[in-house]
């Protein structure tokens, strides 16, 4: 808190593309993610880490779309369609309690079809709070195979 934002911003962009160029060398993409307000202060949505990846613009510093903190912060799945050309991977929780997939029930399907519209092809990470590893990951990729069948329909 109290700390320049602006500043922030810049200082970390200029650090991002030094690490971008490092990784580049030894051939590992990065994917910046944006933490609810929740647990920072700094890069709170979808639309701020976009905005410093673009500003970074480095082929290994690229985008990662977390489901549970758009739930967390409100933000829309259509900010998913901005993304295209920048999201490298996607983490999905259910809201409430960072619970996997199926466990209380949320809706995914407006996330999963923005997805769907930016061609996204690579993996869903089952990015959870766990009470029962087993059991729950059956479930939560049995729920998230539903709703992307639902989402992206039959392939």
């Amino acid at each position: 808190e109290g700390y320049d934002t602006s500043k922030a911003r810049q200082q970390f962009i200029n650090v991002a593309r030094k690490v971008a160029i490092v990784a580049e060398e030894y051939r590992i993409r990065l994917a910046l993610e944006n933490l609810n307000s929740t647990e920072t202060n700094f890069i709170n949505t979808v639309d701020d880490a976009l905005q410093i990846v673009k500003a970074v613009n480095h082929p290994n510093f690229r985008l990662c779309v977390d489901i549970y903190h758009m739930l967390m912060e409100n933000e829309p799945p259509a900010i998913i369609e901005s993304t295209r050309d920048y999201l490298i991977h996607c983490d999905i929780a259910e809201r409430e309690g960072r619970a996997a997939p199926g466990v209380h029930g949320q809706d995914f399907t407006p996330y999963l079809r923005a997805l769907r519209k930016v061609r996204y092809r690579k993996l869903i990470v089952l990015e959870c709070r766990w009470n029962n590893v087993e059991a729950e990951v059956k479930q939560g990729r049995a729920e998230v195979l539903r709703q992307l069948e639902i989402a992206y329909g039959s392939r």
